[in-house]
This record gives C-alpha cells, sequence and structure tokens, in this order.
C-alpha cells in the first residue's frame, strides 16, 4: 500500500526477536508520545524525561495516535529508514505506488490535492484498525527493558 517492503520486514523481524522489550519491539516504541507497560512510565516519571502528561495517555491515546500512526508516522519512519539505508530500489518503487495512485485518482478527484485527501483518508481509516490490532496484543503483557532473555523463553513468557 506504498510502503517499504523491506521495512516492513525489519519492523516485524524486530518485533518478534524481542517482543514487548522496550526500544528492541518497534510496536511498543513510540518514545515522547506513549509509554507502554509498568516500569518504562515510572522510569520516565522519576528521571523526568518527557514532557507530555503520561498519567493521562489512557485519555488522549485514541485522539492521537490511531489518527496519527499511518497518516505521519509510518511515513516519516520509512522515508527515515530508505535514507539511512540507501535503499533507492525500494524507494522506486514507493514512487511507482504514489505515481499510479495519483494517476488514477486524480481526474476523478480534480488534482493532485484531491487524490492526496483521498490517500490520507484511507489511512487513517486503517490506521485506527491497526492500531487496535497492534496494541490488543501488548498492553496486556508485560513490557520491560531488555533482561538479555533468550528467544525461546521470550516465547514461552508471550504466549503463557
Amino acid at each position: 500500500k506504498g510502503l517499504s517492503g523491506e521495512w516492513w520486514n525489519y519492523r516485524h523481524t524486530q518485533h518478534h526477536a524481542k517482543p514487548n522489550v522496550y526500544l528492541k519491539d518497534p510496536d511498543i516504541t513510540i518514545p515522547f508520545a506513549f509509554l507502554l507497560g509498568k516500569v518504562i512510565p515510572a522510569k520516565w516519571g522519576k528521571k523526568h524525561w518527557g514532557k507530555l502528561p503520561y498519567h493521562h495517555q489512557h485519555k488522549y491515546f485514541f485522539l492521537t495516535l490511531p489518527p496519527l500512526l499511518l497518516p505521519i508516522y509510518f511515513h516519516v519512519d520509512v522515508v527515515n529508514y530508505l535514507t539511512r539505508k540507501a535503499n533507492w530500489q525500494d524507494t522506486l518503487w514507493m514512487l511507482t505506488f504514489i505515481y499510479r495512485w495519483h494517476y488514477f485518482f486524480s481526474p476523478i478527484l480534480g488534482g493532485f490535492w484531491g487524490s492526496f485527501r483521498l490517500y490520507m483518508f484511507v489511512r487513517f481509516l486503517e490506521s485506527h484498525w491497526f492500531t487496535w490490532a497492534t496494541q490488543i496484543s501488548h498492553i496486556p503483557m508485560e513490557i520491560d527493558l531488555d533482561k538479555r532473555r533468550d528467544w525461546c523463553a521470550m516465547q514461552r513468557i508471550l504466549y503463557n
């Protein structure tokens, strides 16, 4: 859907290598916006890191993360990843998707901005489902710093 396949595989592999480990699992690492688990928010609170009222994040979570995750955060993250890795082939594939999207929808929707609004609206709707589906499996489980557990032990904790 217009994002890099290599970027997605990288994130997915990171997630399954160290599930629910802060700064290792990209599904739970959105610092300065949301802190999940019991250990990480307490640590940040003690050290006075961040600027947001994390003790109220349950109130602003659904107003901010779902609408911004796919339309904004993922696009910025993909561009950052592809630039760091200098993966120009994946970048060209992404550009072909963008070109095809605008080629088909611009005439119907009155130009570039009409097709761009449709693209962002579709990503906005999809973002709510995606956020719910990914976070529902993370929030009830232990989220902590890396305790140097082997992969098998991590999977036993995850599925017990």
